[in-house]
C-alpha cells in the first residue's frame, strides 16, 4: 500500500470511527416540560454525530460541575431567574478500550484548561435551548421549534459517581 493510502485510510479511521466513543445519554429519553412562571428551563443537548465522536467535555455552571457533554444526549435544568455563567473543561478523549471515569483522573487533570462560554440571564417562564458540538465549547442557542424536533429520541446526560 503506498504511503497515501496508508494516509488516506488513517484519516478516514479517524474522522468516522473517532479516537474512541464519548459517553452517551443512558437516562430517560427526551420529554418536553413547559416551564412554570417562577422558573425557566435550560436544555443542553448534543447531536450524534460521527465526527467527533471521541471527544467529550465538562460543563461548569457558576463554577460548579453540572453535566458532561457527551455525543448523543441531553441535559435539562430547572433554574431559578437569575445570571448564570456556563465554562466548560478541556476535551478529553475517551481512547479505545479505555474505562471512562467521570468525575477521577480527566477531571483533576492539572493540564485541562477551563474556557468561559456562555452567559445566560434566565427569566421565569421561558425555555433556552442550547447545542453543544463537538469542539472545543461550541455551543449555539437554537429557536425552540428547531430544539425540540433535535431533541426527539436523544437520552439524559448522567453523570457517573
Amino acid at each position: 500500500m503506498s504511503k497515501n493510502k496508508k494516509a488516506i485510510y488513517v484519516l478516514f479511521l479517524f474522522l468516522f470511527v473517532g479516537c474512541g466513543t464519548a459517553p452517551k445519554g443512558i437516562g430517560p429519553i427526551f420529554k418536553y416540560s413547559p416551564p412554570n412562571e417562577s422558573t425557566s428551563y435550560v436544555y443542553h443537548y448534543r447531536l450524534n454525530k460521527v465526527a467527533g465522536n471521541g471527544l467529550y467535555y465538562y460543563l461548569f455552571m457558576n463554577g460548579e460541575l453540572v453535566t458532561l457533554i457527551g455525543n448523543g444526549g441531553y441535559f435539562t435544568q430547572n433554574l431559578l431567574p437569575g445570571e448564570y455563567k456556563y465554562a466548560v473543561k478541556d476535551q478529553v478523549t475517551a481512547l479505545p478500550g479505555m474505562p471512562i471515569t467521570y468525575l477521577t483522573s480527566e477531571i483533576d487533570n492539572k493540564k485541562a484548561k477551563i474556557k468561559h462560554v456562555l452567559d445566560l440571564v434566565a427569566k421565569p417562564n421561558k425555555s433556552y435551548y442550547f447545542r453543544w458540538n463537538y469542539g472545543f465549547g461550541k455551543v449555539e442557542q437554537i429557536e425552540e421549534n428547531i430544539a425540540l424536533k433535535e431533541l426527539e429520541g436523544l437520552k439524559r446526560f448522567e453523570l457517573k459517581k
